[in-house]
């Protein structure tokens, strides 16, 4: 796969990122595996214990405690740590043989910690993947730690609910072992709620993200969509107004992206799609050379999309040519 060159320090990205993601996150859902979903991002601190011994002073813990963002996907726990100097580590819940615990400090050492957060946990992983060391793109590194029984680390969340993220790494390594036993079938069927709760968003649209508060919104409620990029599917809605169009992406596979939008004015030609051989596409082109791809559901809801834009005053003739694209399918080589 191509990259760019590597820009200011040393940093490499790939062709579809661009620099102002490149600069917020090194994290994107290329390191997750295929199937897999992002569900949360989390503010954290990661303490690293250099030996299994839980016991070590935590004086030194907390001398070596590393901030960043703590991912949890359906299949691992993800840190990204701020400082691109430190690698991105993945902890498979396969690789971890025992249950994720709460992690009580002393007194004293409560006292003593220099942050403010809301509570820790700890975990033993057998192995775990480090990826985008110094933010260069390269072969994961894996660490086992079999022979040693393990490796143990700590994490304590800035914010959030410790019980209830503990409750929910729980349940994610249960339907990762049903999964293995009794297939992906019924794998999928277990995260279905997890995968709903996410997407919970889309269900209605923030109108305080709206450009101008006396825009008019041309449906009742947001519909729902996934934006299409190269190897990725982002799920969430879409909303028309009389001046733009909006894409607000739901918590699910959301890697901090906020509402896409652009005026109706700027779109250059509208493309009905072939998307898995089925008519549901809708790509947009701009005037500044940018596409969108989106899909929905069914014919129907992406007629309706199509034809509301076609009755918008501000949409160029241009769009209005009534010409639907090459025929063809979208290739469907997304997470």
């Amino acid at each position: 796969m191509s990259a760019k060159k590597p820009s200011k320090g040393n940093a490499t990205h790939f062709f579809w990122e661009s620099k102002a993601n490149k600069n917020r996150s090194r994290f994107n859902l290329l390191l997750l595996e295929f199937g897999e979903y992002l569900l949360e991002d989390l503010s954290a601190y990661y303490f690293p214990i250099p030996t299994h011994d839980l016991s070590t002073a935590f004086e030194v813990k907390d001398s070596l405690k590393i901030q960043g963002r703590l991912k949890l996907s359906t299949r691992s726990l993800i840190f990204e740590p701020v400082e691109a100097r430190y690698p991105i580590i993945k902890f498979p819940y396969k690789s971890m043989p025992n249950e994720v615990e709460v992690f009580n400090l002393k007194p004293s050492e409560l006292s003593a910690l220099s942050v403010e957060v809301s509570g820790f946990f700890t975990f033993n992983c057998l192995q775990s993947f480090e990826m985008k060391e110094n933010n260069k793109i390269a072969p994961y590194k894996m660490i086992d730690y079999t022979s040693h029984g393990g490796h143990r680390s700590v994490f304590a969340l800035v914010h959030g609910d410790i019980t209830a993220l503990l409750v929910k790494i729980e349940q994610l390594r249960h339907i990762l072992k049903i999964t293995a036993q009794k297939g992906q079938g019924m794998g999928n069927t277990l995260l279905q709620p997890f995968i709903e709760q996410a997407q919970l968003w889309t269900l209605s649209f923030d109108t305080s993200l709206l450009v101008n508060f006396h825009e008019k919104m041309l449906f009742h409620r947001p519909i729902a969509t996934k934006k299409i990029k190269p190897l990725i599917i982002q799920p969430g809605s879409i909303m028309v107004t009389e001046s733009r169009v909006y894409f607000q992406p739901s918590q699910l596979n959301n890697i901090g992206d906020s509402i896409l939008h652009f005026e109706i004015r700027t779109i250059q030609r509208i493309f009905r799609r072939r998307y898995l051989l089925q008519q549901t596409g809708l790509e947009f082109m701009l005037q500044d050379n940018t596409s969108h791809l989106f899909v929905v559901d069914t014919v129907a809801i992406r007629d309706t999309i199509y034809n509301t834009l076609m009755g918008v005053r501000t949409l160029p003739n241009s769009a209005r040519s009534g010409y639907t694209g090459v025929p063809g399918s979208v290739s469907a080589h997304a997470r």
